[in-house]
């Protein structure tokens, strides 16, 4: 006989097997989302970014069902999502009907826009009849801009719930590697069988959206091979004698290959960016490393050992083709600064709340007089210029206030990590550091993070931090 107020043993463990098997549910949709997003052209399709949207939500209900198996409050202190949330909260303002007078204080400009093209503009997007008028120039794509958005953020929680042990993060992150290898072998097949004429693209439209989803990723194979030798070491010798002689060793050497060959392949881009993010990011790696991580675990010599060997067969494969993009950067510079000068065009006409979020290349036409090829652009070339002209200035401030308090917990759980003396997990969570760093600066002169495989490989790095920094543990609980 059960005492009045207290569970049955049997409901615990059917609580119990309930929560394992959500568990099991997130980590596979989790794993299957980073290896498939990738292979149709990084998912610039809409029945692919459908496919993410409807995984991640999925994953993210089941999450919700967990936690109400659990009794468990999901979100107890929702501060931290403040701002990204401030961010969306703009974005739907954008797709709300508003009265013509309430537009036309909000944004003169697009109230002029509907008052001169309102019957052609409505008939795209839904913006409400009448009087009555959105912010967004074409509601419709924000919607959708809106839907990923969201998809992005919830898959990003699913992850900093979910993936919180060990044995967790090797369920995800052995696929992964998988799936990076065959893309730089692909890559570099695709340049060598050319012999130099053809750029390394992976299964990628685009090379730079190539270099970018590779740059994100190799910093945390290296943080992986660290964590594996070094992170559970505590004596000041070298690391690499420490390295050699772990037990995981062959791990360790698999994983360089993977990073060797990774590094290579965005050589083989040919992406300008693409290369100097890359290196950007080892930089980065090795200063946070070097600063943080004290004497005892010095990562230069293993970074010049990966470089060394990653260059030894560029130079033997042909690197004058790489080298001759950054020839020619004088001729594609000038195209790319006369775009941005003209989206400062769009930012004076809608300066506090854009045009809409994901209505760029609707509105920029519009405003296209410096630059004169190609005809149609979709993106600014400029993510942050992008999210200024679309969102205005009200949006702009909601996301880099995000970025800015997330960078600012991500280095005290670095030190945090460091001080404990837990640098299995300080590696790995600086591996995902140097991913993210590398992206938002390749953003400054591409659109990366419009790329649906690429935003979400973002968020699962995002959420990776999170759960390193804050929600890992020990042991399962299942």
């Amino acid at each position: 006989m059960s005492v009045a107020g207290t569970p049955r043993s049997g409901d615990g463990v059917r609580a119990v097997s309930l929560s394992g098997a959500a568990d099991i549910f997130i980590l596979t949709v989790v794993a299957a989302v980073l290896v498939l997003s990738p292979l149709p052209i990084g998912s610039v399709r809409p029945l692919p970014v459908m496919a993410i949207e409807l995984l991640s939500f999925s994953a993210f209900i089941v999450l919700l069902l967990k936690y109400g198996f659990e009794s468990e409050a999901p979100f107890a202190d929702a501060r931290p999502y403040v701002p990204f949330l401030a961010f969306v909260g703009v974005c739907i303002l954008q797709i709300i009907p508003l009265p013509e007078w309430l537009l036309g204080a909000l944004s003169p400009a697009a109230a002029a826009v509907w008052d001169r093209a309102g019957e052609a503009l409505a008939g795209f997007g839904s913006a409400g009849g009448g009087d009555y008028h959105t912010l967004s120039l074409y509601p419709g794509a924000t919607v959708k801009r809106i839907l990923f958005l969201l998809a992005c953020l919830v898959f990003g929680i699913a992850v900093s719930r979910t993936v919180v042990t060990k044995r967790r993060l090797t369920f995800v992150l052995a696929p992964l590697f998988a799936l990076l290898f065959f893309e730089a072998s692909l890559g570099i097949y695709q340049y060598l069988a050319s012999g130099g004429r053809e750029d390394a693209s992976g299964t990628f439209v685009n090379r730079n959206h190539f270099a970018g989803y590779l740059e994100m990723t190799f910093p945390l194979a290296l943080g992986c091979v660290l964590a594996i030798g070094g992170g559970g070491a505590s004596g000041r010798g070298s690391l690499v004698k420490r390295l050699v002689s772990s037990g995981s060793f062959q791990k360790q050497a698999l994983l360089l290959f993977v990073l060797g060959v990774i590094f290579l392949a965005v050589l083989f881009s040919r992406s300008r960016m693409g290369i100097l993010c890359a290196v950007a990011a080892l930089a980065f790696f090795a200063a946070a490393s070097a600063r943080l991580a004290g004497k005892g675990f010095n990562v230069k010599w293993t970074l010049y050992t990966v470089l060394a060997v990653a260059l030894v067969f560029a130079l033997f494969a042909g690197l004058y083709p790489v080298a001759e993009r950054y020839a020619r950067l004088d001729e594609s510079l000038p195209s790319r600064t006369l775009l941005w000068w003209d989206v400062l065009g769009m930012v004076r006409d809608f300066p506090v709340f854009g045009t809409g979020l994901g209505t760029f290349g609707y509105a920029f036409p519009l405003y296209k007089h410096a630059v004169d090829a190609p005809l149609v652009y979709l993106h600014s070339h400029n993510d942050y210029l992008q999210i200024l002209a679309e969102t205005g200035i009200a949006g702009f401030a909601a996301i880099m206030t995000a970025l800015a308090l997330f960078a600012l917990w991500a280095l005290r759980a670095l030190i945090r990590l460091s001080e404990g003396g837990d640098y299995g997990r300080f590696f790995i969570f600086l591996g995902a550091a140097a991913g993210v760093f590398s992206i938002l600066v390749h953003s400054i002169a591409d659109f990366n993070l419009h790329i649906p495989s690429n935003a979400v490989y973002f968020a699962f790095l995002i959420g990776l931090m999170c759960a390193l920094g804050s929600g890992w543990r020990e042991e399962e609980h299942t």
